[in-house]
């Protein structure tokens, strides 16, 4: 006999126990996501504060310089875009001005993507044959 001919109850204990971990996921699934976009964004955004620590820096300096129309170049962008992403991932970590920060955050991403318009030969290469 299978465990659950034996106990008539198995079924129910299981749905209960399925229905815990499933409120238990939705109550820790947005601190996880904020905790998580926050490490990255600290992460990504630290080296940025020594020349020469991050590999995607010119591809920064550039992109920020671009859409800046050249106001913000050089080691300027560089720091004002470390700082922005650590301030970023430490304001996600403390969890205020959330409303605040997903605006910021969304316009970052928007910034994050546009080199794939404005430096495609540098994104995607061909392998060597």
């Amino acid at each position: 006999m299978s465990t659950s001919q034996q106990d008539p109850s198995f079924s129910a204990k299981m749905t209960r126990f399925v229905d815990r971990v499933e409120v238990l996921a939705q109550k820790a699934a947005v601190p996880s996501m904020r905790y998580a976009i926050a490490l990255i964004m600290i992460w990504f955004g630290f080296p940025k504060l020594f020349p020469g620590s991050s590999s995607a820096e010119d591809l920064a300096v550039n992109t920020v310089d671009i859409l800046t129309f050249g106001l913000v170049a050089g080691d300027t962008a560089r720091v004002i875009l470390a700082a922005l992403e650590v301030g970023f991932g430490i304001v996600l970590l403390i969890g205020r001005w959330m409303p605040l920060m997903l605006v910021l955050i969304l316009g970052h991403m928007i910034g994050t993507f546009t080199p794939f318009l404005f430096f495609p030969d540098l994104l995607w290469k061909s392998p060597v044959c």
